[in-house]
């Protein structure tokens, strides 16, 4: 059975870095080695949260090597001299680069096509802005969807997939290694006709994906902290090419997100007060809803995909589905928090195309008097939709038509005196408007529910946000924002 590595290097990549374990997982690497360029970002933290989990090996880079390319190519040999016998294939990667293999449904059935290889040539292909001026909510995998065509002549270049056991022992650059040359293959299996390091782009079966722009705010912080880059605009002129529409990296967005979750839950779980803190709110005694369609569906957590549907009634009692429930935030009026029925404390609420996943999502609310219904919309004013047709949910329309219309029915349920975050969420979240009050919080609520602090970090104004980030390094992701 084929096993495969990716090592990454990697420096003060904090918004990102889980995006790329967690996407890469989702792919199907068996193993992820991380070289951190002493982060002081949080980036280093985030790593070794993965690595709790899941087989993620971290590293630190030598600081006795001043030279930016010669810390990356220690880091890439190290990892090939550590690992190498353990794995069929490596390959070597930067933060901004993201392997896509269209043709199979994982990475390892697609290295198993090339037998007779001892190297594969994937091709960059440079996706553009998106017209993202900050950084965005979203992942890399939908933020930025739209890249350049084969007039640029940076998809030239390649990375490449590696059998260790092949590996020459002379390193030439990140893209081309010392192998032979006629069992290097290209994602066709074709011989690689060389261009310097690189070959015309082939993206049929596979890419790299190389978010090389990101958004602008990524862009101006790249020229703060490199200082071989010139401090203009011509890089991003000249890599800012939003030409054609490549949304297959999203086959894998959902499990994506899974993964990402899992990882900051790690992360949060050791950033709370004790797990014995006796310092407990009040009984819960909020009244709950849950949700249903203008054609009485039910909205429900699908428990065997992790995702939220639309379902016939009769069909709620499975054991498969969870209600969707809801409760109205006690610091503001037109907020409500959404959760699953019956689920611990910790169980996230994942919806199709939202960028938020969190246990208790918190959404605005509109009322309309004359229907008796409701409309949700994310804090950026992106609307919930059931689909009647196909039971799908998602949070992507802009205006709240009859699709995006819910009906609330009271519920009691004997779950609600054991769900004790949602307790932290009523009696915490009466008095938290500032990044003062999340700090606060933060040193009472246990390790076991302090990811509330990250349902009260979504809801406060921006400028409470960025202080927030600035005092708690380490805490708070764009995606929660």
């Amino acid at each position: 059975m084929t096993k495969s590595a990716l090592t990454l290097f990697v420096k003060d990549e904090f918004d990102d870095i889980s995006w790329w374990m967690s996407y890469h997982l989702a792919l199907g690497a068996d193993t992820l080695i991380i070289f951190d360029d002493h982060s002081t970002d949080g980036t280093w933290e985030l790593i070794n949260a993965a690595a709790r989990h899941f087989d993620v090996r971290p590293h630190r880079t030598n600081t006795a090597e001043d030279n930016f390319y010669l810390r990356q190519r220690e880091s890439y040999l190290t990892s090939l001299s550590l690992y190498g016998s353990e794995f069929d294939w490596m390959a070597s990667l930067d933060g901004d680069e993201y392997v896509n293999i269209k043709s199979h449904d994982s990475l390892n059935a697609f290295l198993d096509e090339f037998p007779d290889a001892d190297g594969i040539a994937l091709s960059w292909r440079c996706f553009g802005s998106n017209q993202n001026a900050f950084k965005p909510r979203h992942s890399p995998l939908r933020a930025y969807l739209h890249a350049s065509d084969e007039t640029l002549s940076d998809n030239d270049l390649i990375k490449s997939f590696i059998r260790p056991r092949a590996f020459g022992g002379h390193y030439i650059d990140p893209h081309r290694w010392d192998v032979d040359n006629d069992r290097y293959v290209d994602a066709d299996g074709k011989r690689v006709e060389w261009k310097g390091s690189g070959m015309n782009p082939n993206w049929g079966r596979a890419q790299i994906n190389h978010y090389i722009c990101r958004s602008m705010e990524h862009y101006l912080k790249r020229l703060q902290n490199r200082p071989d880059i010139h401090k203009t605009t011509i890089f991003w002129d000249h890599f800012n090419v939003n030409k054609v529409f490549d949304d297959s990296i999203l086959k894998h967005e959902h499990q994506t997100k899974i993964l990402n979750y899992s990882i900051w839950q790690s992360l949060w779980e050791t950033r709370g007060a004790s797990q014995h803190s006796v310092y407990r709110p009040v009984v819960f005694g909020e009244p709950v809803f849950e949700l249903s369609t203008q054609t009485g569906l039910h909205v429900c957590m699908d428990k065997s995909r992790n995702i939220v549907v639309a379902v016939d009634p009769d069909a709620v009692d499975g054991n498969d589905l969870a209600r969707i429930l809801c409760v109205k935030s006690p610091s503001e009026d037109n907020v409500v928090f959404i959760f699953q029925e019956g689920a611990r404390d910790s169980s996230p609420v994942f919806v199709s195309e939202a960028a938020l996943s969190l246990p208790y999502i918190p959404m605005k609310f509109e009322y309309f008097p004359d229907e008796g219904n409701f409309a949700f919309s994310s804090f950026a004013g992106i609307f919930l939709c059931a689909n009647p047709h196909d039971g799908s949910v998602l949070l992507n329309r802009y205006n709240p038509g009859e699709w995006e219309r819910f009906h609330l029915r009271p519920v009691h349920g004997e779950f609600l005196k054991d769900v004790c975050a949602l307790s932290w969420l009523v009696y915490e979240g009466r008095n938290m408007k500032t990044h003062d009050d999340i700090i606060q919080s933060a040193r009472r609520i246990p390790a076991a529910d302090v990811y509330v602090i990250a349902s009260f970090f979504h809801m406060l104004p921006s400028s409470e946000k960025y202080l927030a980030r600035q005092k708690m390094t380490g805490w708070f992701p764009a995606w929660l924002s």
